[in-house]
């Protein structure tokens, strides 16, 4: 699992979170409070998500350096 790269999957996971995120942020504006509410939750995991193997993969790439 060490020599796999672990910013594959960032460039797929921040824009899949910012879109949860957005559509959470639009349900909760037309009323549906629990819905969107799930739906940002979801979207800010992916993104929490993205931003953490995309720190992963360049504390690796400095250690290999």
């Amino acid at each position: 699992m060490a020599d796999k790269p672990a910013g594959r999957f960032d460039r797929f996971y921040i824009p899949l979170g910012a879109a949860f995120v957005a559509l959470g942020l639009v349900a909760i504006i037309q009323g549906l409070g629990r819905e969107g509410s799930i739906f940002f939750s979801i979207g800010a995991i992916f993104v929490a998500l993205g931003v953490n193997t995309r720190q992963r993969a360049k504390r690796n790439q400095t250690d290999k350096n």
